[in-house]
């Protein structure tokens, strides 16, 4: 190896890995919002559905605007605890009847759910936000009767039938508060444990009982799309389906030491968590770090609401309002699953090699911004090559009489110099570039 690489090597130092940075918007007080808000629930789009005293909002991602779900045509005059699938549909509950009520985002109609036939009745139970959920079918989970002696059931937009969760082979006769999941399975607790109901094989499964299953009764229970389950308690659980285990986050370090918990968590595929213990909380399942969301400057103490959606934003309340807490680990700007630098700061995004080399955007690849990819002969790492073959011979090149040297020019300035060099080339040498962004 030649001596000056073995230098440059040398000067290399990795760094360690550091918890889950946000960027923190207060979302009620944006142009249209109605400057306050609680139980704010996100979907994959980043829409977000939430209630200011008994008026349901929806804030859409896409158009940058709030529409007052309740004021339009054929809405409940009066609704609470809004959830919310990944089209925009939600489903909401009048807190003086307390009738279900579904709106459809495509058609822009409500029904009253309590009203069909065959609905067995409205809950009595005094929380309303835990006993009702939504999927992306328009299938709604809910609860009816009284808190105690009440069941489980499901209705199914495709038939319009009204079936019971709870009563069936291996599950409760009896249950309360639920959670839907794409797949249409239900978990609902059963007096005292956790069941989950599987249409698929039309089975129920006792989950408190399965080896190693908590011992803990508790309303709070989450549901993801793979069947993971969370139990919010004194403690944190998480049952990893795939893996058939259990986790208990108490037993790791930073978990928050607090006796007291509440409802309206959130959890993902990606098994991050969104809890409340005298604050709200996030878990990062990939390095078990804990973040503080609210009671921080520029986010008040107060509320005890998030959710959480696939990409890892995390809408939560903070004192009156509601928040959006978003993935930027470089504080550019741009959300890390957009970012093609997500490590480095690179608010423009500049890509010169966007569409020429192997890096580009093609379906299933990773493509980097200039201020991560160091790795000029695309041969997937920053190496001797890089430097000797296709840096150097353009160090102090003008790049736009030296077209050819564009991709050296790693911090964008118009000029191959040291500065490229020391910013962005020796701190990746011997790794891979970015990280990126995939193309879907």
């Amino acid at each position: 190896m030649p001596r000056v690489w073995m230098l440059l090597l040398a000067l290399w130092m990795p760094g360690e890995a550091t918890a889950r940075v946000f960027q923190f918007e207060n979302l009620t007080d944006r142009p249209g919002g109605p400057g306050e808000g609680k139980d704010p629930q996100i979907n994959d789009r980043g829409d977000v559905a939430f209630f200011a005293g008994t008026e349901v909002w929806l804030y859409q991602e896409g158009a940058g605007s709030f529409t007052e779900i309740t004021a339009l045509p054929g809405a409940p005059a009066a609704a609470i605890f809004p959830k919310i699938n990944s089209a925009g549909d939600l489903v909401m509950i009048d807190p003086g009847s307390r009738d279900l009520w579904l709106y459809e985002a495509d058609t822009g109609s409500f029904t009253n759910l309590s009203s069909l036939p065959g609905h067995p009745g409205n809950t009595e139970n005094f929380d309303l936000g835990r006993v009702f959920d939504l999927n992306d079918s328009r299938q709604v989970s809910f609860h009816s009767g009284d808190r105690n002696l009440g069941r489980v059931w499901l209705y199914d937009h495709a038939t319009g039938g009204i079936s019971p969760v709870t009563g069936r082979p291996g599950g409760a006769l009896r249950g309360r508060t639920n959670a839907l999941n794409d797949q249409g399975q239900v978990l609902y607790m059963g007096f005292p444990d956790a069941y989950l109901y599987d249409p698929a094989t039309d089975s129920t499964v006792n989950v408190n009982d399965l080896p190693g299953g908590p011992q803990v009764v508790t309303d709070n229970l989450l549901l993801s799309n793979s069947g993971d389950v969370a139990w919010v308690s004194t403690d944190v659980t998480l049952y990893r389906a795939d893996l058939g285990d259990f986790l208990s986050l108490a037993s790791l370090p930073g978990f928050p030491a607090s006796f007291v918990s509440t409802n309206r968590n959130g959890l993902n595929e990606r098994r991050e968590i969104v809890f409340w213990k005298d604050a709200t909380w996030y878990f990062d399942p990939s390095d078990s770090t804990f973040t503080q969301l609210n009671g921080r400057p520029g986010v008040p103490a107060g509320g005890m609401e998030g959710s959480i959606n696939e990409v890892g934003v995390i809408a939560f309340t903070g004192g009156t309002d509601v928040f959006l807490a978003i993935p930027d680990a470089d504080l550019d700007g741009v959300r890390d699953d957009l970012d093609n630098c997500s490590q480095v700061a690179n608010a423009d995004q500049a890509d010169v090699d966007a569409g020429s080399d192997d890096d580009s955007s093609l379906p299933g690849v990773q493509h980097y911004g200039d201020a991560c990819d160091a790795d000029l002969d695309d041969d997937g790492l920053v190496g001797p090559s890089d430097f000797f073959a296709e840096f150097r011979p353009c160090l102090g090149s003008d790049v736009t009489v030296t077209p050819s040297c564009l991709e050296a020019d790693l911090d964008g300035d118009g000029v191959v110099a040291a500065a490229d060099f020391f910013t962005s080339l020796r701190p990746a040498l011997g790794l891979a570039p970015g990280p990126g962004v995939t193309e879907p």
